[in-house]
């Protein structure tokens, strides 16, 4: 394969698996854009598309420079676990409450554990998740009825959105730039701002500043188009569970694989009792606002204390542990 294709090819499997796993059940059922986006005006979905695509270029760029280093990777990493179990809970929550069903949790919490089990098919379910959420959306936004957008410009939103969909999809992008050249990861960036702002404009313009916990829901009910809105809830939750899972091994070591899955998944059972709205409501934006905290610390941590490229000053005490005495590489 050409230089240029196996580019192009690893951008849209990188982004492929940002959107997927971002894109859960907040989005499914309409909530989560009415909640941040309801009285926004379009500039500030533009803004939180461009931004979710920085902020993923930015892990993608930590990946490629090599494996960070130090006692705080294991601090973070179980902090993202965490927040990945409580990604878990809501989406098992949202799965009970809009689909119905005793058993509905527990089936789609172990699919999204067999999606996750493998690279391969992680990446399978990615690639084809994404594509089918904009063919639903399409589905039905021409023929619903168009809300108007608000007239505010709200970066705090638009930032609190990029960053609570970042705090652990962007582990998953660094581990994805590893192999990603600088041509790569703009072209990620591009598709994942393009896709990003389309779904965002595109749910704002039918749901609207809607007070209702499912406004999307009501839009399909309207529309007699039901059955997309389950495709959608199913196809979010699923790679949103799946994508949580795959970091829950690396932030509960040394515990073994099996066990630290089997006991995120019970804890997220557990979280999965709450409302789904009271859920997204208070735990989203702590969310939020952690990803953007934690998420750009570590960037920068991550690539001072990278093994590949040192940065300049923030490595030296690093490089002089190692006995070299010469400076970072040149240019970085």
């Amino acid at each position: 394969m050409k230089p240029f294709f196996a580019d192009v090819a690893k951008g849209i499997r990188a982004s492929a698996v940002l959107i997927g796993t971002l894109i859960g059940a907040g989005y499914a059922t309409g909530r989560e854009v009415s909640q941040y986006f309801g009285r926004a005006n379009p500039l500030t979905m533009v803004v939180a598309g461009v931004a979710i695509a920085l902020l993923s270029m930015l892990f993608l760029w930590v990946g490629r420079q090599g494996e960070p280093q130090g006692k705080w990777l294991k601090v973070y990493q179980a902090l993202l676990s965490v927040f990945a179990v409580l990604s878990c809970g809501v989406m098992l929550s949202a799965g009970s409450s809009l689909l119905g069903g005793a058993w509905t949790p527990l089936v789609l919490g172990l699919a999204g554990v067999a999606i996750a089990a493998t690279d391969k098919l992680f990446h399978f379910a990615n690639l084809l998740a994404v594509p089918l959420l904009v063919v639903l959306v399409l589905a039905v936004l021409p023929s619903a009825t168009p809300q108007p957008f608000g007239t505010g410009f709200l970066v705090g939103s638009a930032l609190n959105y990029a960053g609570m969909n970042l705090l652990f999809e962007g582990e998953l992008l660094r581990k994805e730039g590893r192999d990603m050249s600088p041509r790569a990861i703009v072209i990620a960036g591009v598709i994942i701002a393009a896709v990003m702002t389309f779904l965002l404009l595109a749910m704002r313009r039918m749901v609207g500043d809607s007070p209702s916990a499912l406004p999307f829901a009501k839009v399909c009910i309207v529309e007699g188009k039901e059955v997309v809105v389950k495709c959608v809830i199913v196809t979010a939750i699923l790679t949103n569970i799946a994508g949580a899972m795959r970091l829950v091994p690396d932030g509960f070591a040394p515990l073994p694989k099996g066990v630290s899955v089997a006991a995120s998944l019970a804890l997220a059972f557990v979280i999965g009792e709450v409302a789904f709205e009271d859920l997204v409501r208070t735990v989203y934006p702590v969310m939020g606002w952690a990803g953007v905290a934690v998420g750009v610390l570590y960037a920068l941590w991550g690539l001072a204390s990278c093994k590949k490229y040192p940065l300049r000053g923030f490595a030296r005490q690093k490089w002089r542990k190692r006995g070299i005495d010469t400076p970072a590489p040149h240019g970085l």
